[in-house]
């Protein structure tokens, strides 16, 4: 079943090059088009539409706000974000917002056509500048983050999948104070696993294997 798309962008000539590369995918159906954020949500109210793709920079209300207002009322919809912007905190905003996919407008039509046929799946779709510009935001954070050297040394055992006892006889410290140290860790990268801990300590290359 063919999925039905609404394309956002402030310059028509995007626009026609959108509709031109679009036309012989077999599945997506062009729905409509809009100029501005809020001429996309009004669209969403009225008319049926699975995936919304759009720029971030648009005039009355930008990709960003817009995003996270279709998020809020419109929970079904897949967002992709189609823009020339891949700044670190604009990644960060983006994917805490919860849109689906990131291409860059500089990107060709085969990576477009992939980008959308992952959403029709139900998958997401992340261009290279995109994870490379969310390591970067997650390294700058990181920067931000002190951790004592006790903590560095447990943060590298849960790297390496020790189990909390395994860790206390390595460091020579009880099971308790091993505990504490884990939750400040959590705590300080602001997460609320052990498993989401390791993903951003990763990203942020504050762990390695000793």
């Amino acid at each position: 079943m063919m999925k039905k798309l609404l394309l956002a962008d402030d310059h028509q000539i995007v626009l026609d090059g959108l509709k031109k590369i679009i036309e012989d995918a077999p599945f997506v159906e062009l729905a409509g088009e809009a100029n501005d954020g809020e001429a996309v949500l009004s669209f969403l109210s009225k008319y049926p539409i699975d995936i919304v793709c759009m720029d971030i920079e648009m005039p009355i209300l930008d990709g960003i706000a817009t995003s996270r207002r279709i998020k809020e009322q419109f929970p079904h919809v897949k967002i992709l974000i189609l823009s020339m912007y891949n700044r670190p905190q604009f990644v960060k905003e983006l994917l805490k917002i919860g849109i689906d996919g990131f291409v860059k407008k500089d990107a060709g039509r085969l990576e477009f056509l992939l980008a959308l046929e992952h959403l029709v799946k139900g998958d997401t779709y992340y261009s290279q500048h995109f994870t490379k510009a969310l390591v970067q935001a997650d390294r700058q954070g990181a920067e931000q983050i002190k951790l004592t050297t006790r903590e560095k040394e447990v943060l590298n055992l849960l790297y390496e999948g020790l189990t909390t006892i395994e860790i206390a006889h390595q460091l020579f410290i009880s099971t308790h104070t091993v505990e504490s140290h884990r939750k400040n860790l959590l705590s300080k990268f602001g997460v609320n696993n052990t498993p989401s801990l390791i993903k951003k300590a990763m990203r942020s290359g504050l762990v390695s294997i000793s």
